[in-house]
């Protein structure tokens, strides 16, 4: 197997600059049509340095090797990916990747009308803590919100609450995931102290006051911080039919589970976020590539 620099042809389909992962992960594109001959003929420089420190080279060229020759990984005319087959590829590899302390992610994340799937690889000798934010074996199976042209899903250890575009206000009684994670670190109180605050102060007249509700948070994200939850407003604008549509929402993150978590369609990120890498990121210049 030949390794080489990435064509540019894949950095036209990077993924936004706002995601970047941390010293000792790298990320393998996994291109739909005609992706596993990608695979085959080019390896990004970070992979090759990672395979090179951990010695790991043969057991990547026979995993790609593998996904090349299955055909099973790939479904219909073009060849999209089969993610459970995929991930059954993987795990046949996982032991032997372990033995040279690497362990292998495999990562989707929705945005727009687009979707976006790569391979995380993780030099445990480097970053035993990393947890990769959208891996799909961790997906939330009841943590979504749907916009006009995306369906957005969210990682376990994130509880969201809506408040724009057909929610004028937080909803006096928190959703199920929310609620669970509240009441385990004693915090309904000051949810439902910063709820009335919000809907009183910062949603007059059914139109939520971006502005204010920051204010509001930000009083709060300490008592959060300390239970190990980092508060953001998010929000997404979208147009349709010369009309634009705002979706706002609030991300509660548990550090426990999301400790490298950031919401790539934050509006506001407190100050004492608690990342575990200090949110001192390297920009990973091969970026995942789009899944139209």
């Amino acid at each position: 197997m030949m390794f080489e620099r990435p064509s540019l042809v894949r950095k036209r389909l990077a993924m936004p600059s706002s995601y970047a992962v941390p010293k000792g992960v790298a990320m393998e594109q996994l291109v739909e049509y005609g992706g596993h001959y990608e695979l085959q003929k080019s390896c990004p420089k970070e992979m090759m340095a990672l395979l090179s420190r951990t010695k790991a080279q043969e057991t990547y060229s026979r995993f790609m090797d593998c996904i090349f020759k299955d055909k099973s990984t790939r479904v219909g005319l073009f060849g999209r990916w089969d993610l459970d087959r995929f991930a059954a590829v993987m795990e046949q590899f996982e032991a032997e990747f372990a033995l040279h302390g690497i362990k292998v992610v495999l990562c989707e994340l929705q945005i727009s009308k687009s979707s976006y799937l790569w391979l995380e690889y993780i030099d445990l000798g480097v970053n035993d803590h990393y947890v990769p934010p959208y891996n799909v074996a961790n997906q939330s199976s009841t943590q979504e919100i749907k916009t006009h042209s995306s369906q957005l899903k969210f990682p376990n250890g994130v509880a969201i609450e809506q408040f724009g575009y057909g929610h004028k206000q937080l909803e006096e009684q928190a959703s199920p995931d929310l609620a669970a994670l509240l009441k385990e670190r004693g915090l309904m109180t000051e949810y439902n102290k910063m709820v009335d605050q919000c809907n009183e102060f910062a949603f007059r007249r059914g139109y939520g006051d971006v502005r204010k509700l920051r204010v509001i948070v930000l009083q709060y994200q300490a008592a959060f911080a300390a239970e190990g939850i980092d508060i953001f407003i998010c929000q997404k604008k979208e147009t349709v039919v010369c009309k634009t549509c705002i979706f706002r929402w609030l991300e509660f993150v548990d550090r426990s589970q999301q400790p490298d978590y950031r919401p790539l369609d934050c509006y506001y990120q407190p100050p004492i976020a608690g990342l575990r890498f200090g949110g001192k990121v390297s920009k990973n210049k091969n970026s995942p590539a789009r899944r139209p």
